[in-house]
């Protein structure tokens, strides 16, 4: 097999040539290397290189013809042969030409050790290329150009930028090279960029800012210049090719919707009113946030003219009758895109006829509202599943009881269907807590199989009473492992409970009085198990000695005032043992020690350790998004939790309300 030729000209610096025929182990061929070399840097390079004299041939301009000979003799009639130049840009240009007219494949050196194969049409590119600015047109606010101009500098640092600029825009500094102000964008000046258009100072492209500004004139008259490189920038700062008429075209239709978006957020809400004033003044408030601006409208019965007018913009009453019904739904089908959408709240309320009437009548985006302001839209499917599937779990008139109680057997049917139907939905539920369904059932520990428990330091407030055994409240084994347990003598204030949280590095925090009998004997797995991403504290229900008082938290009516929950039908969390409330009394309360850092520890302003202080701390994590539950598979029992329901918190509510 022949051997492959290589033909090296070396026409840069001796030393750098030296260097780059050893990174690329061109020394190494022997016969089959020929170096060529200008004649006054011959003898440098020789020295150099350590090459045989047959192997290194000068080159000369008088001796290029017999020099071209030679080397057409050296590579003979085959075609595997490598031809590398090695030469500053701009210089021994009559080399170069001499070695594109030798057979084989011609390379530059970069004299890194890499080599570039010479393409015509690059050369050719580079000839014909433009060399003038980048012209851009100020069809865009100046605050908006200069984020643009910020983005073109970068993408192109070493091209200058011109501007086309109207005239409101002169004595603004918006870090153009030069710039031209006009007055209106006419034909005038048109043919003056007409000439900047053409030849080798011609512009390299044009950027065309086009967002929803009114800048029609200088839009259109950049699009129409002669310039295959028109580049479009939004408001976005996204740039396409404005030569592509398929961007074009999305481009355009995304306008269309955007102007068609920027027009429906002026456009009132309107609101049905199937529920009563109270969940209307709830779902009134996140409609006020969600909607900045907007007027509200609202649709009501006649029961609910007087107490929920006020909280609407404009409203109008629905009569009983099919006439009244009729006459506002031919209104609804001439006004249909006059709302933003309409609002459905959907509650557990008996309003039967204005919930049908909302998805009868020709109404525009219907969403569906529950009682905690919750909304998603009718056009989601599963969404609206889930949301039958919970109103299916929670409404009592789906029970066996209602449905044998109905008169009509059709009504009967329907019931019956429909608690099969919540049975069956039940079953997953009744799965995952089959562990605590029975009594004396074994509960699911914390942590699962292969998981650490986490750390808890355990703060004792005080002393107990009946001695100073803490068996009864924190669970035995544990404290010789990850929970640790941190006294806090009688008569201490907040000041050290804070300090004691400081200087803590586990990641819960168990405040616990002394006095509490807590139940079942893993109750401090069973708080652990509560928490999710966005819980903070978790605390046990509370139960009276003799039984009778029961308290499970605390929640903040609509009046400011702080009331004792002693009711399950109330917040649901995701978990069936747990209820979302407002406030945990320090009792017995599990908190995260992030949670502390993040949203402040416990107010010192009271002194003495009291209920006050939780309260505000409980403020503030609702503030912060932060969640509050109540388990109720554990139970607390401690004296004075007939005194905490009435006397106590009464005095919270006082710091809740300033």
């Amino acid at each position: 097999m022949e051997r492959k030729k290589i033909i090296y000209l070396a026409a840069g610096p001796p030393s750098e040539a030296a260097a780059d025929l050893r990174r690329l182990g061109l020394h190494n061929n022997g016969e089959s290397l020929r170096v060529v070399v200008p004649a006054e840097l011959a003898p440098q390079l020789e020295s150099l290189v350590f090459l045989p004299r047959n192997l290194l041939w000068r080159y000369g301009l008088v001796s290029a013809p017999w020099l071209w000979l030679r080397l057409m003799a050296f590579l003979g009639f085959s075609g595997n042969a490598d031809i590398i130049v090695f030469a500053p840009q701009g210089q021994w240009r009559f080399l170069k030409l001499l070695a594109l007219a030798l057979r084989g494949r011609v390379r530059f050196s970069d004299g890194d050790g890499m080599c570039v194969p010479f393409s015509l049409w690059k050369v050719l590119r580079r000839m014909v290329a433009a060399r003038g600015p980048v012209c851009v047109i100020g069809s865009a606010s100046p605050e908006l150009l200069r984020e643009i101009l910020a983005d073109v500098r970068a993408r192109y640092p070493d091209a200058p930028l011109h501007g086309v600029l109207p005239s409101w825009y002169q004595g603004l500094i918006l870090g153009l090279d030069s710039s031209e102000v006009v007055n209106k964008p006419g034909l005038a000046l048109y043919r003056r960029l007409l000439r900047r258009c053409v030849g080798r100072g011609r512009f390299r492209r044009v950027v065309l800012p086009w967002t929803w500004e009114n800048f029609a004139g200088f839009q259109w008259l950049g699009w129409f210049l002669p310039l295959g490189r028109v580049e479009i920038y939004n408001e976005n700062l996204d740039a396409f090719s404005g030569r592509n008429l398929k961007r074009l075209l999305g481009h355009w239709l995304w306008r269309i919707r955007q102007r068609r978006e920027r027009h429906r957020r002026t456009l009132p809400v309107g609101v049905i009113g199937s529920a009563s004033a109270v969940y209307l003044r709830k779902i009134v408030a996140v409609l006020r946030a969600q909607y900045p601006g907007a007027r509200l409208h609202a649709l009501l019965p006649e029961s609910l003219a007087g107490p929920a007018a006020g909280l609407f913009d404009s409203v109008g009453v629905l009569p009983r009758g099919f006439f009244p019904v009729w006459i506002q739904a031919w209104r609804f089908v001439r006004a249909r895109n006059e709302f933003q959408c309409w609002i459905v709240p959907c509650t557990n309320e008996p309003y039967y006829r204005m919930k049908w009437l909302a998805f009868l009548l020709p109404l525009a985006r219907r969403q569906i509202y529950n009682e905690l302001a919750d909304g998603f839209a009718v056009r989601e499917p599963r969404k609206l599943y889930r949301h039958f599937c919970w109103r299916l779990r929670d409404h009592l008139s789906f029970q066996i009881v209602a449905g044998a109680a109905g008169r009509h057997w059709l009504s009967r049917l329907g019931h019956l269907f429909l608690y099969a139907a919540r049975l069956l939905a039940g079953v997953s539920l009744l799965w995952r807590i089959r562990d605590r369904s029975a009594p004396g059932g074994r509960a699911r520990r914390f942590p699962q199989a292969g998981k650490a428990l986490p750390r808890v330091d355990v703060l004792v407030l005080g002393s107990s009473r009946d001695g100073d055994d803490l068996s009864r409240s924190v669970p035995s084994g544990e404290t010789a492992g990850a929970v640790r347990v941190v006294r806090i003598p009688d008569g201490e204030s907040w000041r050290e409970v804070n300090a004691a949280i400081r200087s803590s590095d586990a990641e819960f925090i168990c405040l616990l009085d002394p006095e509490c009998r807590l139940s079942p004997a893993d109750w401090l797995h069973r708080l652990l198990e509560s928490f999710d991403d966005r819980t903070a504290q978790v605390g046990p229900e509370l139960i009276s000695p003799d039984g009778e008082t029961l308290l499970r938290g605390l929640l903040l009516e609509s009046s400011g005032t702080l009331v004792a929950n002693a009711d399950n039908a109330v917040r649901w969390h995701r978990r069936p043992e747990c209820l979302e409330v407002d406030a945990l009394p320090w009792t017995c309360l599990l908190v995260r020690r992030r949670v502390l850092l993040e949203v402040g520890y416990f107010s010192e302003d009271s002194g003495s350790i009291d209920s006050r202080a939780d309260a505000e701390f409980c403020r503030r994590l609702a503030a912060c998004g932060w969640r509050s539950l109540c388990n109720r598979s554990v139970t607390a029992m401690h004296p004075a939790v007939s005194h905490f329901s009435r006397a106590v918190f009464g005095e919270v509510t006082e710091v809740i309300r300033q």
